[in-house]
């Protein structure tokens, strides 16, 4: 353990958090979620599932609401370094930014976002920390999927105007929304082939619908 530093001392720099080992923790969140749901999930269970302690956890996320959603997030999230310099195209981006080709990830997700979502009516900071974390992760996935076909000239600059105009975009909102709705409201299970529909029949005709339109 580091020394204290006295007031005598001059300040040092703290060293930078190790996040070698989020991805194991968070896994185990995701574990014990899907094991008992968040109202049971504790700081000790996921630090004991994790082999980690507990001040490791909290050194990272200050409650059990915050590396909830954190876990739930690392199921949707990309990795923005993985997107760059890529050949690709809008299609293929959507998909990405919706979850496709999760697998195991997305049945993960899907076997906790229904309990997540009904438990976080009765708790404002879960509710705040779910829209903050999880849907603004994937409407800005959804952002950059835009943004990139526009440089690549698969979208004209006007038509990424409009799409991305005013305070809540539609185009960032309705493809998560219809997940959402197949996954909590009709719970069925979400697929690549789903994905597939909701970007085919839905996300790729609105963004091209007045494409011609100067």
């Amino acid at each position: 353990m580091s020394p204290k530093v006295t007031s005598e001392a001059p300040a040092r720099p703290g060293r930078p958090r190790d996040s070698s080992r989020d991805p194991e923790i968070l896994a185990a969140a995701l574990e014990v979620l899907g094991e008992v749901g968040y109202e049971q999930l504790t700081m000790e269970a996921v630090a004991e599932r994790a082999r980690a302690g507990k001040a490791t956890l909290y050194r990272r996320w200050s409650s059990k609401e915050e590396l909830a959603v954190d876990a739930l997030a690392s199921l949707t999230s990309v990795d923005e370094r993985s997107e760059d310099g890529r050949q690709t195209s809008l299609r293929a981006d959507l998909l990405t930014a919706l979850g496709h080709g999760g697998g195991a990830r997305m049945q993960m997700l899907q076997r906790v976002l229904s309990g997540m979502v009904s438990t976080a009516c009765g708790h404002p900071e879960l509710a705040t920390a779910f829209r903050k974390e999880l849907l603004q992760r994937q409407r800005q996935a959804l952002r950059r999927a835009l943004e990139r076909a526009s440089k690549r000239g698969e979208l004209a600059p006007g038509r990424l105007r409009a799409l991305l105009s005013g305070r809540s975009p539609v185009v960032l909102d309705v493809g998560p929304a219809l997940l959402f709705h197949r996954c909590v409201i009709s719970e069925q299970p979400i697929t690549d082939g789903s994905l597939e529909d909701v970007v085919d029949q839905v996300l790729l005709p609105l963004i091209r619908a007045g494409q011609e339109t100067p």
